[in-house]
């Protein structure tokens, strides 16, 4: 009953109360059945996700590290119910910058999803995005990419492009292609992912996929096409994230470039003079403080 009612928070929104049903959860279950039982797996895999909601990945990782550890006793490393395990860890361990550690555990899952449920499954799609992003935090795009190319044309096939699966590996491809120079590559991406962006997008995602895809036009000298999504992408980063935001003003400054390639040096020198007086307001506020 208690992790019935911390899942009726959680999907309420109510995360601190989930947070505590989970905990007496988890602590009566291991009272009563022992410290390694079904129930109670999936009570600590239900409490990291819960952890992971919260930004708390020190916790996440603890209480998935116990989750996974269990489902190796109970079902054995070759299982699916442990690489679902480990698949959530390496995400834990992501999100809490260990990705040297992130990536061995992804790996695994990995593998053993490819294993038993072969290379053109969406749960081996799954990994291999969360794999995806590991590499390029670590700065190994080329591997990234084999990851995400893979992950991206599965989940193409299986859920077609509209998908959140979909999009969120195209978003990350897009990131990796930029990397790699394939700006060409990069814009078909990014212009897909606009055409099929949803109306509940959030402002910042809209103008994430803006500043990047003008960054690819950009990369191409495509510059009267870039400049229109430079401008989007700036105006609903100030109305939401403010004019002293580091993204709004790594945005302010790539069109600040674009100008000045254009020969647009007036215009580009009040751009960068925004800068100078929204990082000195911002030195001022700091002192004040």
């Amino acid at each position: 009953q208690l992790m019935q009612l911390a899942r009726m928070n959680q999907h309420a929104g109510n995360v601190e109360q989930a947070t505590q049903h989970f905990v007496k959860a988890v602590k009566t279950l291991n009272a009563i059945l022992g410290d390694c039982h079904p129930d109670l797996e999936m009570g600590y895999a239900y409490l990291g996700e819960i952890y992971l909601a919260k930004g708390d990945s020190s916790n996440a990782i603890a209480s998935l590290t116990r989750s996974t550890e269990i489902a190796r006793k109970l079902w054995g490393e070759g299982s699916l119910r442990f690489s679902a395990r480990a698949n959530d860890l390496g995400v834990a361990y992501y999100r809490g910058n260990e990705c040297e550690l992130a990536g061995k555990v992804l790996r695994v899952a990995e593998a053993i999803r490819r294993k038993r449920l072969t290379a053109n499954h969406p749960q081996v799609a799954h990994s291999l995005t969360n794999l995806g992003a590991v590499y390029i935090e670590l700065n190994q795009n080329d591997m990234a990419d084999q990851c995400l190319t893979h992950a991206h044309s599965v989940f193409m096939q299986h859920y077609g492009t509209r998908h959140r699966m979909t999009s969120d590996c195209k978003s990350k491809l897009a990131t990796v292609r930029l990397a790699l120079g394939d700006a060409a590559s990069a814009e078909k991406l990014l212009s897909e992912l606009i055409t099929s962006i949803r109306d509940e997008s959030s402002p910042q995602v809209i103008a994430s996929l803006q500043y990047r895809l003008a960054t690819a036009l950009t990369n191409q000298e495509k510059l009267r096409r870039a400049e229109p999504l430079f401008k989007s992408a700036l105006r609903i980063q100030k109305e939401t994230l403010g004019e002293s935001d580091e993204r709004t003003i790594t945005t302010m400054r790539a069109l600040s470039l674009l100008l000045s390639r254009s020969n647009r040096h007036p215009e580009a020198s009040e751009i960068e003079n925004q800068i100078q007086r929204v990082a000195q307001v911002a030195k001022e506020d700091g002192a004040h403080r």
